[in-house]
C-alpha cells in the first residue's frame, strides 16, 4: 500500500561550524566523513527538550503553536502536579508539553509527544523503529489527555531520522526514504485518533556523520489542527496555580 508524506513542511537547517585560529574558508553544508553518535540514541524526553530550549529550533516551532500571539507565553515538560491529579497521573504519567499565554491560562494546548527512530543503513536498507506500538500508545494517551478538557490536544510525532548513508548528493535532502518511512505519516488517518485532537510532526534529520547537535534538518508539519474548545474551568484553575507557585517560568515571546 502506498503513503504519502504531507505536501507542505517548514523547514530549516544548521551548520554550526567552529572557527579556528588563522583560517578565512569554511565549507558550508558539504558532505562529511565524522561519524558521531546517531540522533536515534536519544531518548524522547531529550530530544523535545533539546528542541524546545534550543533557541533556533525553540522560535521556529512556538511559531506555529502559540495561540495568543504578541504575548509572552509559558511551556513546560512533562507536567504533572499541580496540572493532573494522581488518579489523572495513574492513567496518564504527565503532559509531555504544555504551552499557554501567561495572561490567558484557559487557552492552553497539550502535547503527548511520541518518537519513531528512521535509520538508512549503508546498504541502502530503512528500518523504522515499532511504528504500531507508537502508534497505539500514542492513540490511548491522547484520548485520555483530551478528556481533561484542555483548550487544544496534539499528538506529535518527532522522526529521528540519520540518513548519512542515504545516496542524496544535496546534505539538505539525505533523509530516509522508503514507503515505511511515508507509512508514519498515516498516523492523521487513524480512525483510533481522538476526533477534536490535532497531529504534529517534526523531522529531525542528521545528514552526516556530524553531531546533530551541530549539524541537522529540521521539518515541521502542523497535519491536522485540533480543533478549539472552552478549557475547563478545573484545569485553568490547576494552570492558575502553576502561575502562582512559579518563580521563573520558561517564556516565549512571539
Amino acid at each position: 500500500m502506498k503513503y504519502s508524506r504531507p505536501r507542505v513542511f517548514q523547514q530549516m537547517v544548521c551548520h554550526a561550524i567552529p572557527l579556528g585560529n588563522g583560517k578565512d574558508t569554511y565549507i558550508a553544508y558539504g558532505n562529511s566523513d565524522k561519524d558521531e553518535t546517531s540522533v536515534i540514541e536519544t531518548e524522547e524526553r531529550e530530544i523535545v527538550k533539546w528542541l524546545f530550549t534550543n533557541k533556533m529550533t525553540n522560535d521556529f516551532l512556538l511559531r506555529n503553536l502559540i495561540e495568543f500571539p504578541g504575548h509572552p507565553h509559558s511551556f513546560h515538560f512533562e507536567m504533572k502536579e499541580p496540572i493532573l491529579n494522581r488518579n489523572e497521573m495513574t492513567k496518564i504519567g504527565d503532559i509531555d508539553f504544555l504551552i499557554y499565554p501567561q495572561s490567558r491560562p484557559d487557552l492552553a494546548t497539550a502535547i503527548e509527544f511520541k518518537k519513531v527512530k528512521v535509520f538508512t543503513k549503508p546498504n541502502g536498507e530503512v528500518k523504522i523503529n515499532r511504528l504500531d506500538f507508537v502508534n497505539k500508545k500514542g492513540m490511548k494517551q491522547v484520548k485520555q489527555i483530551r478528556k481533561l478538557g484542555f483548550h487544544k490536544t496534539y499528538l506529535g510525532i518527532i522522526i529521528e531520522d540519520d540518513g548519512r548513508h542515504t545516496d542524496e548528493i544535496s546534505t539538505m535532502h539525505k533523509t530516509s526514504k522508503s514507503d515505511n518511512v511515508d507509512r508514519i505519516f498515516n498516523t492523521t488517518n487513524n480512525p483510533e485518533l481522538e476526533q477534536v485532537a490535532g497531529v504534529l510532526y517534526i523531522v529531525i534529520n542528521q545528514p552526516t556523520g556530524e553531531s546533530v547537535q551541530t549539524r541537522f534538518n529540521l521539518q515541521f508539519c502542523l497535519h491536522k489542527p485540533a480543533i478549539k474548545i472552552n478549557q475547563s474551568v478545573e484545569r485553568t484553575n490547576r494552570i492558575k496555580d502553576l502561575i502562582k507557585s512559579l518563580k521563573l517560568p520558561l517564556t516565549h515571546k512571539s
